[in-house]
């Protein structure tokens, strides 16, 4: 003859499994949710700043550790060169955001502000240009061949997602 489980232990012993199996998924889901977040984090940030991603270039490329290094340092450099832009760029924003958000829009005002800022426009624009150029000499004929198609696939694969 069987000996039935007090109603109190089995009402433990249930709470307590559905105690375990939420932790462990929420655990689970955590580290899943996280990692696919940095990457996502990743792919926004190279998209955003149109960059350069040196890990890619190593690994589509086959860089030499000599090739590396100057990457590293002429992105360095231009990393620098952004810091003193970015007060100027700040400024801009806020500026046009106040014109933005004004009652009514005065184009006047804001043709203005962007013909202040067009030196600032055009110098940014040369070092990316700059920087671009530099990091491309780093590379043998076959490499800039070769990234020169990545790049072409990846400016394919942004106007298809565009609808472009």
């Amino acid at each position: 003859m069987k000996k039935a489980i007090p109603f109190k232990m089995r009402t433990i012993s249930i709470v307590s499994a559905l105690c375990a199996a939420l932790t462990f998924s929420a655990v689970s889901n955590a580290y899943h949710f996280g990692e696919s977040r940095d990457s996502v984090k990743q792919e926004q940030k190279m998209h955003r700043h149109g960059g350069i991603n040196i890990k890619k270039m190593v690994k589509v490329l086959e860089l030499s550790e000599q090739q590396q290094t100057a990457i590293k340092a002429i992105k360095t450099q231009a990393k620098e060169q952004r810091k003193t832009m970015r007060a100027t760029m700040k400024e801009f924003k806020t500026a046009a955001k106040t014109l933005i958000q004004a009652d009514t829009f005065d184009e006047e005002a804001f043709s203005a502000l962007q013909n202040s800022y067009q030196a600032n426009f055009e110098q940014a624009g040369l070092e990316r240009a700059k920087t671009r150029n530099a990091i491309f000499n780093v590379l043998s004929d076959e490499q800039q061949e070769k990234w020169e198609k990545v790049m072409e696939r990846r400016k394919a694969k942004f106007k298809k997602s565009r609808g472009l």
